[in-house]
C-alpha cells in the first residue's frame, strides 16, 4: 500500500534458518548463518531509511529438528550487530500438533534452548511488557 500507510517494514524468513530442505547441501551452517545476518542488516538499513519498525515477522524451524536452534540461530546476529537491537519483535509459527510445530513443548529436546532464549538479555517476551493499555 506504500509508505504512507505501513509502520511497520518486516521480512517473514524460513529460508535461512528453517528447514535444513533449504540449505545449499555445498554451503556450511557458519554460510548460511552469515545469509541470514545479511538479511537482517538489509531489513534493518531499509527500515531505517523509510523511518519504519524493523521486524522479523515469521520465522522458525519446524519440529526443531536442531535443538540449538533458538541460542544458535536466532539469536546469534543480534549478540554480533548491535544494530539488529532495532529489530521491533520476532515471531516464530505457531504449535499445530506434536508434528508441527515451533516452539519446545515440555520434554522435547529443544526445551532448555527455548528457556536459555528466553532469559536472555536481549529477548523480551509479551508478558514482560510494561503493562500500557490498562
Amino acid at each position: 500500500p506504500g509508505d504512507a500507510y505501513v509502520d511497520i517494514f518486516g521480512m517473514d524468513n524460513y529460508w535461512d534458518v528453517g528447514a535444513s530442505a533449504n540449505y545449499d547441501k555445498n554451503q556450511t551452517r557458519a554460510a548460511q548463518d552469515s545469509l541470514f545476518a545479511e538479511s537482517l542488516l538489509t531489513l534493518t538499513k531499509i527500515a531505517d531509511k523509510k523511518n519504519k519498525i524493523a521486524a522479523l515477522t515469521e520465522t522458525g524451524n519446524n519440529a526443531l529438528k536442531e535443538h540449538d536452534w533458538y541460542s544458535k540461530r536466532l539469536i546469534k546476529p543480534l549478540e554480533n550487530y548491535p544494530q539488529l537491537h532495532k529489530i521491533a519483535y520476532i515471531m516464530v509459527w505457531r504449535n499445530a500438533n506434536e508434528n508441527h510445530f515451533y516452539v519446545p513443548f515440555s520434554g522435547h529436546p529443544a526445551t532448555a534452548d527455548f528457556i536459555q532464549f528466553m532469559n536472555h538479555e536481549l529477548i523480551l517476551f509479551e508478558n514482560e511488557l510494561p503493562k500500557m493499555y490498562q
